[in-house]
């Protein structure tokens, strides 16, 4: 017992920074993006919770060690809360991106001048003023259009454009059109890409869930043919021993969500 309580705080306390940012999104729902479905992920923590005290029951266990199962349950339908929310969080973020991207491109091609481009953005698209108000700020301050663009972001296609809209601003337009049309195709093959891998990663760890779903169901149908040989109910070995294996499947279970914090826009693809 007092083994299975020290695994179960160990891990807790090794993420525990996910757990306090999980209890405030819960808290304080208002402050995060990606908070529109609040009633499906609780809904979800709920069914965790439920399934945890219907496998305690099949599987025969004592009620303080339901309780305990219980309890750890709760804290990963917490930590699971957080995930999904990261999760949507960078999906969002992703998104914003592209389209400031592409509606900051297409806007260039007719002014063909940075700032009226921005300012223009800036009043048309109110979703993107966080974007502009940052390169606005960072050119007013004296800083480069390069620079001022990686405010926004290091990644090499927000650059890249930074790079295009400065040198037709010194060195004119020509061939800026043909300039932008590549950029606009580099641009909708990333979001496709990024898009296609966000979706093979969700589908591993869909694959993953089910292995775990086969995992419980062959533990269940072993110990059930194990009884009628064995009356090991109420031996604490079997109890201690299906308690551990169920606390095990929980952890998988959330170090293969874990993953899905994970940022939609790669290191590998931002300049230093």
């Amino acid at each position: 017992m007092v083994i299975l309580i020290g695994i179960l705080l160990i891990y807790i306390y090794k993420n525990r920074s996910d757990f306090s940012q999980a209890i405030k999104r819960i808290t304080k729902p208002h402050l995060y993006t990606g908070m529109d479905k609040m009633c499906t992920l609780y809904l979800m923590g709920a069914i965790l919770l439920l399934l945890i005290i219907y496998l305690g029951t099949i599987f025969k266990l004592k009620a303080t060690l339901i309780l305990l199962l219980s309890g750890f349950a709760l804290c990963c339908g917490v930590f699971q809360l957080h995930i999904l929310c990261c999760y949507q969080n960078q999906k969002i973020a992703f998104e914003s991106l592209y389209l400031f991207l592409s509606s900051n491109a297409s806007f260039f091609r007719n002014w063909e001048k940075a700032l009226p481009c921005l300012e223009h953005l800036a009043s048309i698209e109110p979703e993107f003023h966080c974007y502009t108000e940052v390169i606005l700020e960072a050119i007013n301050s004296g800083e480069s259009l390069i620079q001022a663009y990686k405010r926004v972001s290091p990644h090499y296609l927000v650059v890249t454009l930074a790079v295009i809209m400065e040198m037709a601003e010194t060195y004119g337009n020509a061939g800026l059109d043909h300039a932008l049309l590549s950029y606009e195709e580099d641009l909708d093959q990333w979001k496709v890409y990024t898009e296609k891998l966000n979706q093979e990663l969700l589908g591993m760890r869909l694959k993953v869930l089910l292995l775990i779903v086969m995992s419980v169901g062959i533990a269940y149908l072993s110990i059930g043919m194990l009884r009628e040989t064995v009356p090991i109910n109420h031996s604490l070995f079997y109890q201690y021993t299906v308690t551990g294996f169920l606390i095990v499947i929980l952890i998988v279970l959330m170090e293969t969500m874990k993953g899905m914090k994970a940022s939609w826009i790669c290191e590998e693809e931002c300049i230093d």
